[in-house]
């Protein structure tokens, strides 16, 4: 008589074990997402990271947003969230000097970049082959982030400026 007990303190030890097991465990995700994609410059989007600008004479750190609406380009800069940031728009056609927007005084040794052009080499389009002059590159490669296909980190250099950006977030 004393075996039929046993086994029912065992089985019940042995069920209270499994459910206890089973309720601590993880759960495996996958990491990368089977509806990866890479971004589209004629959709809408935002992208969120951090930039470092650094000239023989000037250093900047901060974030950034670009935010891609229709046919325009709105750019948020900021050093820190406590300090003021600064916005800009553009038209996807329009130039831009990078010094100027960073904050530095107007040059006419630098190179204006379009808008457009800029827009693909943070998507990860390769350098055209009239771009001898800026050199880009993409140091940790490409990832997926938030589903989207981008490079993570890009350096653009051109003599003695070199402009980072570090990409967080896609959307």
């Amino acid at each position: 008589m004393q075996f039929p007990l046993m086994t029912n303190r065992f089985f019940l030890f042995l069920i209270f074990f499994c459910l206890f097991s089973s309720s601590c465990s993880s759960k495996l995700y996958s990491i990368k997402s089977p509806t990866s994609k890479d971004i589209n410059l004629v959709e809408d989007f935002l992208i969120e990271g951090k930039f470092k600008y650094t000239t023989n004479i000037l250093n900047k750190r901060g974030y950034f947003l670009l935010i891609k609406k229709d046919n325009k380009l709105d750019i948020v800069l900021g050093r820190n969230f406590l300090l003021p940031e600064r916005q800009f728009s553009f038209e996807l056609t329009q130039s831009l000097d990078l010094g100027e927007l960073i904050g530095e005084s107007p040059s006419s040794d630098r190179e204006n970049f379009k808008i457009s052009v800029l827009l693909s080499y943070i998507k990860g389009s390769p350098l055209k082959p009239e771009d001898k002059t800026l050199k880009v590159s993409y140091p940790n490669g490409f990832s997926y982030i938030d589903n989207y296909r981008m490079p993570i980190k890009i350096m653009f250099e051109k003599e003695d400026v070199q402009l980072i950006l570090i990409i967080k977030k896609v959307s």
